[in-house]
């Protein structure tokens, strides 16, 4: 039995694998008390406990992020096994250690159906998994019933049934199981997650985003776009209603006219958000979807529509608060995905760009993004249209292979319809972002025909924003900086919660000099999105801190990126360069052996750059400024690196 295959000739193929996904207890609160202790601890805890358990087992990590990991077994005993070993081990660690202060996890085992893209796995075998880790205990792990019918007979280890638990992502209840380790006790079964309630007129739909669309598709130049589906189209097909929405009335009560204007407020903001920007789907106004709720069953009033997503919702007053119960259903399979919660109080602004509405309306679209992604991949590839490969460039990464194949694909969607002005922009765009991560085998050549591509478009639409973001691309890869700058304010003026056009203005600015204002449009950037999980960013936080100075925060930031980097990385790309500034860092801010401690992980992972001069030659530093780069060779020579 060996390792998961991932041969790019079974991308796309529905398969059947066990899943092991885990997480750190009371991670947010260790980080808060201490969070470069915290940080060694759980990097020392992937490298001799988890990544070395998961090796022996036949895994495959295929996720990290700062607090947790994904794993991939083609034998559902291995996996079992696996997350045995690591409880037992992280436990045996931090036994003499008070409660508060070990490092604990939660696990959950899940054998489903998975899909391939490249490394990566996506499915409802993922989210189940991910699901079953919430519900197990600190130290615990939670199983699923296929997982618990292929090993209760294969494996010396005690079970609980924990009975049927509705989970956030998917439509049937699930029954859970727990291992039961020597000594513990029974546990008392937890309360499944509320759902809202269904009447005889009125059937309540739900939701679930796991990862905001706008946080998974940043990276490199974290210029990666949600086509804008209704926008400036020169053709449309019928079936352009896959990517279609209504919000229908929410259910409020008829003597609270309070909550009734809430809820009005909350719909139009939810229209507003979606409908606009990037992020942009056709989505009908309160006033069709009303009617068409009052001429039939509300579980066929998408068709009637002729749209491929309803929402809907209760609003309650609760107190100071109203609690909204609120869900997305995919039309065509009448298939529930998930269900959320959304509080806020009685008195909370009624705008529409108010950071709790916005991540509502991501993570409204992110559920329907997922759906409709799995559906394409399903379909065979000669019955995919030229949205169909248009959608599926969302998700491809931005190494060289993956950068040639968004290109391939947008290629192919222009040849299906030409005239199509959001294809013909994303083809710029993916060509520009090509040439600007290096990764072109002709780069001049990608920067010339993108911007023949974009300028054609700006030419028939000013404030086509995926054309705009492409310009953004070409003239920071030129470094033009201020003229990115202006360009980049030209987009958020439109769209004034655009994740790319904030960060992508804060690189700007700090190629200019000004690292306040670069650090002023990060903290606006976190006012709406979770960016706990992605590297690329929490380094951006890092570098400005370091251009200001403040060389404890910035090295608080590297340490934060690298603990979820796997640590491969530290001797190429991203995770080389964080090590260099994380030493530079530390040595600036005066802590010896920390910088002692950075340099050792350095030079583990790459013993031929020992020298100023060989590190210059072998890290890129294309995508900062010349003054950073003077800071942290400064840094490096105080924490003793040779010239």
């Amino acid at each position: 039995m060996g390792e998961p295959p991932t041969s790019a000739d079974e991308t796309n193929i529905r398969q059947l694998a066990a899943i092991l996904a885990a997480d750190v207890v009371g991670y947010s609160r260790l980080m808060e008390r201490d969070e470069q202790t915290t940080l060694n601890r759980v990097r020392d805890l992937r490298k001799t406990v988890i990544e070395p358990r998961v090796a022996a087992h036949r895994g495959r990590v295929f996720k990290t992020n700062g607090d947790g990991f994904l794993v991939e077994f083609s034998s559902v005993v291995d996996a079992v096994h696996c997350a045995v070993e690591i409880q037992r081990a992280t436990a045996d660690r931090d036994h003499d250690l008070p409660e508060d202060q070990r490092l604990r996890l939660r696990i959950g085992v899940n054998l489903g159906d998975i899909f391939r893209e490249g490394d990566d796995v996506f499915g409802d075998g993922v989210n189940i998994a991910a699901r079953l880790e919430a519900l197990a205990q600190p130290g615990g792990i939670t199983l699923s019933r296929s997982v618990h019918e292929q090993i209760r007979e294969k494996l010396d280890f005690d079970f609980q049934d924990l009975g049927e638990h509705q989970v956030k992502n998917i439509v049937r209840p699930i029954q859970v199981y727990r291992v039961r380790f020597d000594g513990d006790p029974e546990q008392v079964e937890a309360p499944p997650l509320r759902t809202p309630r269904q009447t005889p007129s009125k059937r309540l739909f739900a939701l679930a985003g796991l990862v905001l669309i706008a946080i998974a598709g940043i990276a490199a130049w974290r210029l990666d776009l949600i086509p804008s589906t209704g926008r400036q189209q020169a053709s449309s097909s019928a079936d352009d209603r896959r990517w279609s929405f209504a919000v229908l009335p929410f259910d409020v009560s008829k003597d609270d006219v309070a909550a009734q204007d809430y809820a009005g407020s909350l719909a139009d903001g939810l229209i507003t958000r979606i409908g606009s920007g990037e992020f942009a789907v056709p989505i009908l106004s309160r006033e069709a979807a009303a009617s068409a709720l009052n001429s039939g069953p509300a579980d066929t009033v998408g068709q009637r529509l002729k749209v491929g997503f309803v929402i809907q919702g209760t609003v309650r007053r609760r107190g100071d608060n109203f609690e909204t119960s609120i869900g997305v259903v995919d039309v065509a399979t009448r298939r529930s995905l998930g269900v959320r919660q959304f509080v806020e109080p009685v008195d909370v602004s009624r705008a529409h760009d108010r950071p709790a509405l916005v991540k509502l309306s991501l993570e409204l679209l992110d559920s329907s993004g997922t759906a409709t992604r799995e559906r394409i991949l399903a379909l065979p590839e000669d019955a995919r249209d030229a949205r169909d490969l248009a959608f599926l460039v969302w998700d491809l990464g931005y190494d060289k292979t993956s950068a040639d194949k968004a290109v391939a694909l947008l290629e192919q969607a222009q040849k299906m319809a030409p005239d199509d002005l959001h294809i013909r922009a994303m083809l710029g765009y993916k060509i520009a972002l090509r040439a600007a991560n290096h990764v072109s085998d002709n780069p001049e050549a990608d920067i010339k025909r993108a911007e023949a591509l974009l300028n054609g478009i700006l030419a028939i639409d000013r404030g086509n924003l995926v054309a705009l973001h492409g310009q953004v691309v070409i003239l920071s890869a030129r470094e033009r900086w201020a003229e990115a700058l202006t360009v980049g304010d030209q987009i958020l003026k439109a769209d004034p919660v655009n994740p790319p056009a904030m960060l992508n203005n804060s690189i700007s600015l700090l190629e200019l000099g000004r690292a306040e204002d670069a650090l002023a449009q990060l903290d606006h950037f976190a006012l709406y999105f979770d960016y706990a999980r992605d590297t690329e960013i929490t380094e951006d936080y890092g570098n400005v801190y370091l251009a200001l100075g403040r060389y404890q925060e910035a090295a608080g930031k590297y340490r934060q990126s690298l603990i979820a980097t796997p640590a491969e990385e530290y001797s190429r790309g991203q995770g080389q360069a964080t090590l260099v500034y994380l030493i530079s860092a530390e040595a600036l801010g005066g802590k010896d052996a920390d910088t002692k401690q950075a340099l050792k992980d350095f030079y583990d992972a790459n013993p031929t750059l020992r020298t100023i001069r060989t590190i210059r030659e072998h890290i890129d530093f294309r995508t900062v400024p010349d003054s950073f780069i003077e800071t942290v060779i400064r840094g490096l020579r105080k924490a003793g690196v040779p010239e």
